[in-house]
């Protein structure tokens, strides 16, 4: 079966500077930014130097925050009064952020939105309003919420459809677009807003700013987990949007993890699986994956997309013939303490192992090494086990040969111990029984 995966708030994190640049690999708000995070004191006096410090300067962050928002409230009709606000207050969020809930409390995300809306055609207030936003939303689930309530997203995908030349616009709007996607119950509210057409727009107006193609695969990812999304995504060419980006942007990691996270969520039904494929995208999975070997998330989410893919027979003969099989097993070699990659890995080869002539080459690539490890390694992880059990069973239920090999590499106790794992998953279970029925005999 298919799965879908929601990104997290990685592809929406604010870094210090007000450009944006993207950052790869990071969940949280930058912890060097917030008030002390940076220090590494173990001495008993150096921390109580640490909290005197936030003591001290609790006082004047919250009087400053209280200026910010009393400006903003005076002048409503001061264009540059706005944007400086929303400066401010992306700088307060930077520096402290526990500043995300004070700004919320106090009315400021509808003092956000309500200055967004009354200085549309200004690129300048749009642009630092969608700034505001993503730091006040990112892994902030309350925030999300209120700017979800204060029609936030509308105002957003307005902006980016008044000033869709502008990529600074693109960039901090899709920002926007994916920190509220993170959460799902906002997908139905960000598509029917027509945030789907505005981002396949900009990726398709901006196609060489990475920064933009990355947050706006993001997007796409999250939101193609709903089956409604899904369509008027590939309806509207998305697939294509997404392989043409990694195309562009080949040696971004941050690109290639949110392609493949867009087409592993895109690849969820057997037209989307064949479209994927005729648009080239085994091909630019492949070439990602041999691209950033080390970056986890790229193997990751790749090992996801050609995990689908291969539910279809056609795609399981073109990944294995362009190298797919050794570039999973490679990909779990690397990563055998990340636990998603080697999850997603034994999905793949799971899928790839339904073809007779896959489940050779998956054994002379160290196949049936690599998943015994992996579900040695990580014993107690249910989605391993079950994955790792369906690639064994997969490979050695009509051929005896690969029952032997499985069996010669300690198999029979690595399965065994799976069995009791996986006690609440009957079909499972059942696989793994009838395996090793089957190599007890040979």
């Amino acid at each position: 079966m298919a799965t879908c995966h929601i990104v997290d708030d990685t592809i929406a994190a604010a870094p210090n500077d007000l450009a944006l640049m993207p950052q790869a690999a990071v969940c949280d708000l930058p912890a060097t930014t917030a008030t002390g995070a940076s220090m590494s004191v173990n001495t008993a006096d150096g921390i109580t130097k640490t909290k005197k410090s936030k003591q001290n300067q609790s006082k004047p962050r919250k009087e400053q925050l209280e200026k910010v928002l009393d400006r903003m409230h005076a002048e409503p009709a001061n264009a540059n009064a706005q944007r400086d606000g929303f400066q401010a207050l992306h700088q307060l969020v930077i520096n402290d952020p526990g500043n995300q809930t004070a700004i919320a409390l106090k009315g400021g995300i509808r003092v956000v939105v309500a200055a967004m809306t009354a200085h549309a055609r200004r690129a300048d207030v749009q642009q630092q309003g969608c700034l505001a936003l993503t730091t006040l939303s990112t892994n902030n689930v309350h925030n999300k919420t209120a700017i979800v309530g204060a029609r936030g997203i509308s105002v957003v995908v307005q902006a980016m459809k008044t000033h869709m030349v502008n990529a600074g616009i693109q960039e901090q709007g899709s920002r926007v677009l994916a920190s509220l996607s993170v959460s799902a119950i906002n997908h139905t509210a960000i598509a029917s807003s027509g945030g789907i057409m505005v981002v396949l727009a900009a990726m398709t107006a901006h196609l060489l700013h990475a920064g933009l193609q990355q947050q706006c695969c993001g997007t796409l990812a999250n939101l193609a987990v709903d089956d409604d999304n899904q369509m008027e995504i590939v309806s509207a060419g998305g697939i294509l949007s997404v392989v043409v980006s990694m195309k562009a942007h080949a040696r971004n990691a941050g690109v290639q993890k949110q392609g493949c996270a867009a087409l592993t969520n895109l690849a969820c039904d057997a037209e989307s699986e064949t479209a994927i494929a005729g648009a080239g995208g085994i091909r630019v999975v492949l070439t990602a994956m041999t691209a950033h070997s080390g970056h986890a998330g790229v193997q990751e989410h790749a090992c996801g997309t050609l995990g689908n893919l291969a539910e279809n027979a056609v795609n399981r003969i073109a990944i294995a013939s362009a190298g797919g099989i050794s570039l999973v097993v490679a990909a779990m070699q690397v990563h055998a303490g990340r636990t998603k990659v080697q999850e997603q890995g034994c999905s793949a080869l799971s899928n790839l192992a339904a073809n007779s002539d896959n489940k050779i080459s998956i054994s002379d690539a160290g196949g049936i090494r690599v998943v015994l490890a992996a579900m040695q390694a990580h014993a107690g992880h249910k989605g391993i086990q079950e994955e790792g059990c369906g690639v064994l069973f997969n490979m050695g239920r009509s051929d005896t040969r690969l029952q032997k090999s499985i069996k010669d590499q300690g198999g029979v106790g690595v399965i065994e111990t799976a069995v009791v794992a996986l006690v609440s998953n009957t079909p499972c279970m059942t696989q793994a029984r009838a395996l090793l029925h089957k190599m007890a005999s040979v």
